[in-house]
């Protein structure tokens, strides 16, 4: 049977391993007491608020943690604190009001250790993703007015030409008619003139003028 002492030692270096382990996790992760004081860091959580984990502990958590703003609003850590308590949860917000996007994800979950229980908070930076995010809807919101734009471009010529078919159209009836009326005046009088003695040449040309303006009607 192992020792107390032998115990303790493999429950220490356990710790230390999980220590080191956590330490390597991109997020931000921080333990609190109930009442939001800092009881334990990893090394993403030191450089998120820039403040090594030794001057981080005892302190409260809402003086370490930078402002963040949920849809413009400000959002104090100990609001945050008090819904850890109730239970788990997650909470999108800004960094800052102005300049380039800077976004966190901030998620809790109360822990019952002994002998009392614990907050846990785990940071996410999510400036990056956000960044790319809303490149891509300017750029659909752009394609989309773009696309916007060259469709009523294509309507308006489309309107413009079938317009134009149906002036055209009317034009073209209108100069039939005004042309149909002397013209059957001209065919008339030619029949008139075939029915007269002609030499050879005018005969041609009274027919000529009689087919020409049969052609036109």
């Amino acid at each position: 049977m192992r020792s107390t002492d032998d115990l303790l030692g493999q429950l220490r270096k356990t710790l230390g391993r999980l220590d080191t382990a956590l330490s390597c996790v991109d997020d931000g992760l921080v333990i609190t007491d109930f009442k939001g004081l800092v009881e334990w860091t990893n090394r993403a959580f030191d450089v998120f608020v820039g403040c090594p984990r030794l001057k981080s502990l005892g302190k409260e958590l809402d003086d370490l943690v930078p402002t963040g703003y949920v849809e413009g609003r400000h959002k104090p850590m100990n609001s945050l604190i008090a819904l850890a308590r109730n239970g788990p949860g997650r909470s999108i917000m800004d960094r800052a009001l102005t300049g380039p996007r800077q976004v966190m994800e901030v998620s809790w979950s109360p822990v019952n250790f002994h002998p009392e229980p614990s907050l846990v908070f785990v940071f996410k930076d999510l400036s990056e993703i956000t960044r790319v995010q809303d490149a891509l809807t300017a750029s659909r919101d752009s394609l989309e007015e773009e696309v916007a734009s060259r469709t009523r471009q294509l309507q308006k010529a489309r309107d413009e030409a079938q317009a134009a078919t149906e002036a055209m159209g009317e034009f073209l009836s209108t100069i039939s008619h005004e042309i149909r009326t002397p013209m059957n005046a001209v065919i008339g009088m030619t029949d008139l003139l075939l029915d007269t003695p002609l030499n050879g040449a005018q005969r041609e040309l009274v027919q000529t003028i009689h087919s020409s303006g049969e052609l036109l009607l």
